[in-house]
């Protein structure tokens, strides 16, 4: 909502870090960038799930934490337990509501992310060392996903097996300017009803 998408972009970018979306929120990072994991939560992307469930500090911009997003899925218990959580949400009563916070910040999530790579500057960031190995992992998590998906997405009948036919409208489906995302997603759903 507050329009923050390209800042987030060159955060993760500055620290190499995987990105997850929340439930629903697929558009809040572009879908074809390499660090995009995809959406947690209620079926969601395993990949994310995985990834996540690795992470020694999660950085939560403009999202509540809210059960969809956070609660087991395919059988994982994938929120990490052990990681350091910062919080950026623009309602205060949401920070540490669903999920136990480290640091809470009140703001918006595009000056949040803004300031947090200004703040960042020229710092010798630790979590560097190691960055192509990790971003490499989760691009091999994220690419087994999308192996997994498709495998799921095979027809065996006379007719078109609902899931492949939205792997084919997936891979049919022109890139488009993200004012555009909406009414395709709206028109995805009534497809599938």
């Amino acid at each position: 909502m507050s329009d923050g998408v390209d800042h987030v972009v060159q955060l993760a970018e500055k620290l190499q870090a995987p990105v997850c979306t929340t439930y629903l929120h697929n558009d809040a990072f572009p879908k074809s960038h390499p660090l995009l994991m995809g959406p947690l939560g209620y079926q969601g992307s395993k990949a994310a799930m995985k990834v996540i469930s690795e992470a020694d500090v999660v950085l939560a911009l403009g999202t509540r934490l809210g059960p969809f997003g956070s609660l087991p899925q395919y059988g994982f218990d994938y929120w990490p337990k052990n990681a350091q959580i910062i919080q950026v949400d623009i309602a205060h009563r949401r920070l540490g509501l669903t999920k136990d916070v480290n640091v809470g910040i009140c703001g918006d999530a595009k000056l949040a992310a803004e300031e947090i790579g200004h703040q960042l500057g020229s710092l010798n960031i630790g979590c560097l060392q190691d960055a192509a190995s990790r971003v490499e992992s989760a691009q091999k998590s994220r690419q087994e996903w999308e192996d997994e998906l498709s495998a799921m997405s095979v027809t065996t009948e006379e007719r078109i097996a609902p899931r492949h036919a939205l792997r084919e409208l997936e891979k049919a489906m022109p890139e488009v300017p993200r004012q555009s995302l909406l009414v395709l997603l709206f028109c995805h759903c009534v497809i599938i009803f």
